[in-house]
Protein backbone atom coordinates (compact mmCIF):
# COMPACT_ATOMS: atom_id res chain seq x y z
CA UNK A 1 0.00 0.00 0.00
CA UNK A 2 1.02 3.23 -0.75
CA UNK A 3 2.30 5.34 2.10
CA UNK A 4 0.48 9.00 2.96
CA UNK A 5 1.62 11.78 5.18
CA UNK A 6 -0.02 14.41 7.12
CA UNK A 7 0.90 17.14 4.68
CA UNK A 8 0.53 15.59 1.07
CA UNK A 9 -2.22 17.31 -1.66
CA UNK A 10 -4.04 14.19 -2.77
CA UNK A 11 -7.10 13.86 -4.87
CA UNK A 12 -9.66 10.95 -5.06
CA UNK A 13 -12.44 10.08 -7.76
CA UNK A 14 -15.34 7.90 -6.90
CA UNK A 15 -16.71 6.36 -9.55
CA UNK A 16 -19.70 4.05 -10.33
CA UNK A 17 -21.11 2.51 -13.25
CA UNK A 18 -19.43 4.76 -15.33
CA UNK A 19 -20.25 7.98 -13.31
CA UNK A 20 -18.31 10.35 -11.09
CA UNK A 21 -20.11 10.36 -7.99
CA UNK A 22 -17.89 12.12 -5.98
CA UNK A 23 -14.57 14.20 -6.44
CA UNK A 24 -12.30 15.48 -3.83
CA UNK A 25 -8.77 17.55 -2.60
CA UNK A 26 -7.66 16.88 0.25
CA UNK A 27 -4.48 17.64 2.44
CA UNK A 28 -3.90 16.66 6.55
CA UNK A 29 -5.01 12.72 6.37
CA UNK A 30 -2.00 10.76 6.82
CA UNK A 31 -3.77 7.34 5.78
CA UNK A 32 -5.83 5.79 2.94
CA UNK A 33 -8.50 4.96 5.88
CA UNK A 34 -8.99 8.49 6.41
CA UNK A 35 -9.55 9.56 3.02
CA UNK A 36 -12.02 6.59 2.06
CA UNK A 37 -13.93 7.53 5.13
CA UNK A 38 -13.85 11.31 3.74
CA UNK A 39 -14.90 10.45 0.05
CA UNK A 40 -17.55 7.98 1.78
CA UNK A 41 -19.62 10.78 3.43
CA UNK A 42 -19.61 12.82 0.49
CA UNK A 43 -21.15 10.44 -1.08
CA UNK A 44 -23.86 8.83 1.65
CA UNK A 45 -26.37 7.56 -0.27
CA UNK A 46 -24.14 5.58 -2.82
CA UNK A 47 -24.44 1.80 -2.51
CA UNK A 48 -22.44 -0.92 -4.23
CA UNK A 49 -19.60 -1.26 -6.48
CA UNK A 50 -17.27 1.54 -6.82
CA UNK A 51 -14.27 2.56 -8.25
CA UNK A 52 -11.80 4.76 -6.37
CA UNK A 53 -9.03 6.48 -7.77
CA UNK A 54 -6.60 8.28 -5.23
CA UNK A 55 -3.83 10.24 -6.98
CA UNK A 56 -0.91 11.49 -4.29
CA UNK A 57 0.37 14.67 -6.27
CA UNK A 58 3.31 15.64 -3.26
CA UNK A 59 4.70 11.81 -3.81
CA UNK A 60 3.79 10.86 -7.53
CA UNK A 61 2.21 8.38 -7.12
CA UNK A 62 -1.44 6.91 -8.17
CA UNK A 63 -3.66 3.98 -7.49
CA UNK A 64 -7.28 2.34 -8.20
CA UNK A 65 -9.22 0.19 -5.77
CA UNK A 66 -12.57 -1.59 -6.05
CA UNK A 67 -14.42 -1.25 -3.08
CA UNK A 68 -17.86 -2.48 -2.56
CA UNK A 69 -20.03 0.26 -0.51
CA UNK A 70 -22.93 -1.41 1.78
CA UNK A 71 -25.99 0.05 3.04
CA UNK A 72 -25.69 -0.98 6.42
CA UNK A 73 -23.53 1.72 6.98
CA UNK A 74 -25.29 4.28 6.09
CA UNK A 75 -28.57 3.53 7.85
CA UNK A 76 -26.48 3.51 11.28
CA UNK A 77 -28.78 4.88 14.09
CA UNK A 78 -28.53 5.95 17.54
CA UNK A 79 -29.94 3.51 20.08
CA UNK A 80 -32.58 4.37 21.96
CA UNK A 81 -33.05 2.87 25.55
CA UNK A 82 -36.80 1.33 25.73
CA UNK A 83 -38.50 1.49 28.94
CA UNK A 84 -42.02 -0.35 30.50
CA UNK A 85 -42.63 2.71 32.88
Amino acid sequence: MANVNYNDEIFATLIQQGKVIASIKVSGVDSIELLIKQIRTLASKCVGLVSVKIRNFSQGWSLCRNIMFDSRRIKAVKPVQLSLF
